[in-house]
Protein backbone atom coordinates (compact mmCIF):
# COMPACT_ATOMS: atom_id res chain seq x y z
CA UNK A 1 0.00 0.00 0.00
CA UNK A 2 1.05 3.42 -0.73
CA UNK A 3 1.78 5.71 2.16
CA UNK A 4 -0.76 8.42 2.65
CA UNK A 5 0.49 11.81 2.03
CA UNK A 6 -0.08 14.47 4.54
CA UNK A 7 -1.90 17.51 3.36
CA UNK A 8 0.14 20.56 2.77
CA UNK A 9 0.03 22.97 5.68
CA UNK A 10 -2.11 26.03 5.08
CA UNK A 11 -0.49 29.24 6.29
CA UNK A 12 -2.47 31.05 8.96
CA UNK A 13 -3.40 34.63 8.20
CA UNK A 14 -1.23 37.26 9.84
CA UNK A 15 -2.82 38.96 12.90
CA UNK A 16 -4.32 42.41 12.46
CA UNK A 17 -1.90 45.14 13.52
CA UNK A 18 -2.76 46.80 16.89
CA UNK A 19 -3.68 50.45 16.50
CA UNK A 20 -1.86 52.81 18.86
CA UNK A 21 -4.20 55.75 18.24
CA UNK A 22 -7.47 56.17 20.09
CA UNK A 23 -10.63 56.11 18.09
CA UNK A 24 -12.31 59.49 17.69
CA UNK A 25 -14.82 60.17 20.43
CA UNK A 26 -18.24 59.78 19.06
CA UNK A 27 -20.71 62.57 19.84
CA UNK A 28 -24.18 61.26 20.49
CA UNK A 29 -26.77 62.50 18.12
CA UNK A 30 -29.02 65.21 19.57
CA UNK A 31 -32.34 63.93 20.86
CA UNK A 32 -35.48 66.02 20.60
CA UNK A 33 -37.04 66.62 24.01
CA UNK A 34 -40.58 67.82 24.40
CA UNK A 35 -40.65 70.95 26.46
CA UNK A 36 -43.26 71.12 29.14
CA UNK A 37 -44.51 74.53 30.22
CA UNK A 38 -42.98 75.66 33.48
CA UNK A 39 -45.24 75.51 36.46
CA UNK A 40 -46.44 78.99 37.42
CA UNK A 41 -44.36 80.38 40.25
CA UNK A 42 -46.32 80.93 43.37
CA UNK A 43 -45.80 84.38 44.79
CA UNK A 44 -45.32 84.64 48.49
CA UNK A 45 -47.96 86.95 49.90
CA UNK A 46 -46.79 90.03 51.76
CA UNK A 47 -46.81 89.44 55.49
CA UNK A 48 -49.57 91.26 57.25
CA UNK A 49 -48.45 93.90 59.71
CA UNK A 50 -48.25 92.74 63.29
CA UNK A 51 -51.31 93.78 65.26
CA UNK A 52 -50.59 96.38 67.87
CA UNK A 53 -50.17 94.69 71.19
CA UNK A 54 -51.66 96.40 74.20
CA UNK A 55 -48.52 97.12 76.20
CA UNK A 56 -50.41 98.83 78.97
CA UNK A 57 -50.31 102.50 79.80
CA UNK A 58 -48.90 104.87 82.33
CA UNK A 59 -49.41 108.50 83.31
CA UNK A 60 -47.15 111.45 82.57
CA UNK A 61 -47.31 114.90 84.11
CA UNK A 62 -45.44 117.83 82.52
CA UNK A 63 -44.41 120.82 84.68
CA UNK A 64 -41.89 123.66 84.58
CA UNK A 65 -41.51 126.93 82.73
CA UNK A 66 -41.18 125.70 79.12
CA UNK A 67 -43.55 127.35 76.63
CA UNK A 68 -44.61 123.99 75.14
CA UNK A 69 -43.67 120.34 75.69
CA UNK A 70 -44.62 117.28 73.66
CA UNK A 71 -43.58 113.66 73.89
CA UNK A 72 -42.78 112.00 70.55
CA UNK A 73 -42.69 108.36 69.58
CA UNK A 74 -43.10 106.62 66.22
CA UNK A 75 -43.76 109.88 64.37
CA UNK A 76 -46.61 110.84 66.71
CA UNK A 77 -46.77 113.62 69.33
CA UNK A 78 -48.41 113.31 72.73
CA UNK A 79 -49.12 115.68 75.60
CA UNK A 80 -49.41 114.79 79.27
CA UNK A 81 -51.96 112.32 80.58
CA UNK A 82 -52.35 108.61 79.91
CA UNK A 83 -49.91 107.21 77.33
CA UNK A 84 -49.05 103.73 76.06
CA UNK A 85 -46.03 102.33 77.89
CA UNK A 86 -42.73 102.91 76.11
CA UNK A 87 -39.85 105.32 75.52
CA UNK A 88 -40.62 108.87 74.34
CA UNK A 89 -38.44 111.77 73.21
CA UNK A 90 -39.19 115.01 75.05
CA UNK A 91 -39.48 118.00 72.67
CA UNK A 92 -39.62 121.35 74.46
CA UNK A 93 -39.91 124.97 73.35
CA UNK A 94 -38.30 127.32 75.90
CA UNK A 95 -39.13 130.74 74.38
CA UNK A 96 -42.14 132.13 72.57
CA UNK A 97 -40.19 132.58 69.32
CA UNK A 98 -38.12 129.37 69.61
CA UNK A 99 -38.31 126.04 67.91
CA UNK A 100 -38.87 122.80 69.84
CA UNK A 101 -35.63 121.01 70.72
CA UNK A 102 -34.92 117.53 71.95
CA UNK A 103 -34.70 117.85 75.71
CA UNK A 104 -34.31 114.28 76.95
CA UNK A 105 -36.28 111.05 77.03
CA UNK A 106 -38.84 109.49 79.33
CA UNK A 107 -39.78 105.83 79.81
CA UNK A 108 -43.46 105.40 80.58
CA UNK A 109 -44.01 102.22 82.62
CA UNK A 110 -47.35 100.41 82.81
CA UNK A 111 -49.34 101.70 85.79
CA UNK A 112 -46.65 104.25 86.80
CA UNK A 113 -46.66 108.06 86.96
CA UNK A 114 -43.71 109.91 85.41
CA UNK A 115 -43.22 113.63 86.00
CA UNK A 116 -41.35 115.65 83.36
CA UNK A 117 -39.95 118.96 84.71
CA UNK A 118 -38.65 121.40 82.07
CA UNK A 119 -36.43 124.37 83.02
CA UNK A 120 -35.88 127.20 80.54
CA UNK A 121 -32.67 128.30 82.31
CA UNK A 122 -31.04 124.97 81.47
CA UNK A 123 -33.03 124.34 78.25
CA UNK A 124 -33.43 120.80 79.50
CA UNK A 125 -36.08 118.55 81.02
CA UNK A 126 -35.70 116.06 83.86
CA UNK A 127 -37.84 113.04 84.66
CA UNK A 128 -38.89 112.14 88.21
Amino acid sequence: PEPESEPEPVPEPAPEPVSRTRPAASTPAPVAVESTPAAPTQQTPEPEPEPEVDVGSGEVSITGDAVAVTLQRGGRSFGDGSLPAGRYEIMATFSSDGQPISSGTVNIQTGELATVICRAAFMRCQVQ
